[in-house]
């Protein structure tokens, strides 16, 4: 499995905007770890290495949820399972230790607020935060 050439052609095929570069060129600085608005990916153009194109298809996945109002572990937690299953779309798997620190995010939110996630997607959550 190759990687794809740009961020702008895994853009075009998982449906989502990527800004422009006056967007790019006008704020640099949040550019460069990537954020998201309501339907646009920010993200600074560059080569497309595996732990990358990982982290965007986090913003993306954040996107494709939208304003969701969701517990902050279902939240992490879905927005890696998102990830994985877009990066399956466009034919590239990602090793498990790039979730490594969402997972202890997860935990430390479920700790934080037991009650926060119903006992059916919990127990899905929790083995997914200990799955390393």
């Amino acid at each position: 499995m190759s990687l794809p050439q740009t961020y702008q052609e895994v853009a075009e095929k998982l449906r989502v905007n990527l800004c422009n570069r006056r967007c790019q060129e006008y704020a640099l600085e949040q550019h460069t770890r990537g954020y998201t608005d309501a339907t646009t990916v920010h993200w600074k153009p560059r080569i497309v290495v595996r732990r990358g194109l990982w982290n965007f298809l986090k913003l993306v996945a954040q996107v494709k949820l939208g304003s969701l109002a969701l517990p902050t572990a279902e939240r992490i937690w879905l927005e890696n399972v998102t990830a994985v299953d877009l990066g399956e779309n466009i034919g590239v798997r990602f090793p498990r230790s790039f979730a490594h620190e969402d997972r202890s995010r997860v935990r430390a939110a479920l700790a934080a607020h037991p009650g926060s996630v119903g006992p059916d997607l919990r127990d899905a959550i929790i083995r997914w935060s200990y799955d390393d």
